[in-house]
């Protein structure tokens, strides 16, 4: 699915907090199979099928040579998948804490950085949603978390590069 997201820095002087806004479109396969040929269930396929409106807020400073920064998010499918062969499927709203911290003072080309990562997801909806076998709730949701460390790399001319290695905690 491709997500086209943007962002108002206008709150402060400084450009320091603002608001996220974007949308994410049903771009991504709902159609693949097992091994076997039975349909994938619809929470693990490439794609979702619906398209969802995104949300959010964030905010960013600096203490000492520390950076920090903050963001939430709310991601809310406003039209589900109908396939008459795999059934009906709407994916549950997902919710995601990110706050991390960058040492500015590593020297001017890198910047080693580690983030938090929480997302919260409800239960998927629809008639392709497996249940689970001993509660008969939806087996799909739930609570993740993630500590990411990664490193920014200035390249010159206003353009850095970056990554990170999302680790599961």
């Amino acid at each position: 699915d491709v997500r086209v997201i943007g962002r108002y820095s206008g709150f402060s002087d400084d450009k320091t907090t603002g608001l996220i806004t974007g949308v994410k479109f049903a771009t991504g396969n709902t159609n693949a199979n097992f091994v076997n040929g039975n349909p994938l269930d619809a929470g693990l396929q490439i794609g979702t099928g619906s398209t969802d409106i995104i949300l959010g807020a964030y905010t960013s400073g600096t203490v000492s040579t520390y950076g920090w920064f903050v963001q939430g998010t709310v991601q809310h499918a406003i039209s589900g998948l109908v396939n008459e062969a795999s059934g009906s499927y709407r994916p549950g709203d997902a919710y995601l804490l990110n706050t991390g911290i960058r040492y500015a003072s590593f020297g001017s080309t890198f910047s080693p950085m580690l983030q938090l990562n929480l997302v919260h997801r409800e239960y998927d909806q629809g008639s392709s949603v497996p249940s689970d076998v001993f509660t008969g709730s939806p087996a799909s949701g739930g609570n993740l978390a993630y500590l990411s460390p990664g490193l920014n790399v200035r390249l010159g001319g206003g353009t850095s590069v970056y990554g990170y290695v999302q680790v599961p905690i």
